[in-house]
């Protein structure tokens, strides 16, 4: 494996352009996948000279997440995208300037 689509096609990437962002050759492109609502990599073939620098920058590369799901949490996810939770909750600055100004 020289690039990321492996990483891609076995449902790892995050869609966080990582490699897109290190690509020397600008052979990857992110593109928005409508039905999954993310962004996610474009391999030009004929761009890609193989040097393997995606991979070392990938969060999703060799990562075995069920092993770390097993580990961490005892079961696997009910939705994979969502992944495992304990609750979800929702809050925001009650000041308008400083909602507005943050991240």
């Amino acid at each position: 494996m020289d690039n990321i689509k492996e990483v891609y096609s076995d449902g790892l990437c995050t869609g966080c352009g990582t490699c897109a962002s290190v690509c020397a050759t600008s052979a990857i492109e992110m593109l928005k996948d409508e039905r999954k609502g993310i962004y996610v990599p474009d391999i030009s073939d004929d761009d890609c000279n193989q040097c393997g620098l995606c991979l070392k920058v990938c969060p999703g590369h060799s990562v075995d997440f069920e092993e770390v799901n097993l580990n961490v949490f005892g079961k696997q996810p009910e939705d994979i995208w969502l992944g495992n939770y304990i609750g979800l909750y929702i809050g925001h600055a009650a000041n308008h300037e400083i909602r507005y100004n943050s991240s």
